[in-house]
């Protein structure tokens, strides 16, 4: 069937426009994909009108060979085939990804390769090098000329914070990269900063370590003994002379506190009356 084989010979053509030599794998299944759905589409066209003739393409097939052919398609890999820190997401619209995922026509492996391309620029866009350590980017700056700053300072003056945000950037740019990625010099440079990065952060490491160590060792070490002072003896007697015993002080006894006698009342002097009375009672008690 002509139209069949014109149709493939247009996805072959559009497909090896926009996707790299340096991926011809993705490329080589990406037109077997889309060869396949319109050769289904033609089947089911004749299955669905049997009275459909050979070389007449039915309803389905004009489609599927639409597809190939619509700015969508082309702009998807485009998108697919740029290293993730030069695409934008402003290259597909909203509605374009929307039909490519919801899109039989389309094949599994496009809409794999946007989904991780719209991915990596969502993670790893938001995470690039800002402030003073912008200069150390190989995204954002020419690999070239972060190199030479590398080469002269060797992060020095960074603390070991900011060299693990070095770090992880640098392994954002090689982890997961695409054949066509991993052809950048970005993604070169990124690999020989990485150790550079990684042997100065391993420096800081063995300073702090050494410094903690000898804060413990100085703290935990005992204090300084007092050294004996030794007395010489006098070198002209045989013996130490004898020390004449103080005396002992004397005792002095203190009296005794003795109670305070109570004062009686004073009477008051009887009547002649009260003594005659007395006397008078005395006598009685006399009498035999």
């Amino acid at each position: 069937m002509e139209y069949l084989a014109r149709a493939i010979e247009n996805v072959e053509k559009v497909v090896h426009l926009h996707v790299s030599d340096l991926n011809p794998i993705v490329r080589d299944q990406v037109v077997a994909e889309q060869t396949h759905i319109i050769q289904r589409a033609a089947i089911e066209d004749h299955i669905d009108n049997k009275d459909l003739a050979e070389t007449e393409a039915g309803p389905k097939v004009r489609a599927a060979i639409k597809v190939v052919e619509q700015v969508d398609f082309s702009n998807a890999l485009k998108f697919c085939q740029k290293p993730w820190w030069e695409a934008s997401s402003t290259m597909l619209t909203s509605t374009q990804i929307e039909t490519i995922e919801k899109s039989k026509l389309h094949g599994g492996l496009i809409r794999r390769l946007v989904n991780t391309q719209l991915q990596k620029i969502k993670n790893r866009g938001g995470q690039v090098l800002r402030g003073p350590l912008k200069k150390y980017s190989v995204i954002k700056n020419k690999p070239e000329t972060v190199t030479k700053l590398v080469e002269k300072d060797q992060y020095k003056g960074l603390t070991a914070a900011q060299l693990t945000k070095v770090i992880d950037s640098y392994k954002r740019v090689i982890k997961g990269a695409s054949a066509v990625e991993r052809q950048t010099p970005n993604w070169a440079a990124a690999g020989r900063l990485l150790q550079v990065a990684r042997q100065q952060l391993s420096r800081l490491e063995v300073e702090r370590s050494s410094q903690v160590s000898r804060v413990v060792q100085s703290g935990t070490r005992d204090p300084p003994r007092s050294e004996r002072v030794r007395i010489k003896a006098g070198w002209g007697l045989a013996k130490k002379p004898k020390t004449t015993p103080k005396r002992r002080k004397k005792r002095v006894k203190t009296p005794k506190s003795t109670p305070k006698k109570t004062t009686k009342r004073e009477k008051s002097p009887k009547t002649a009356l009260q003594k005659w009375n007395k006397h008078k009672n005395t006598t009685n008690k006399m009498r035999l």
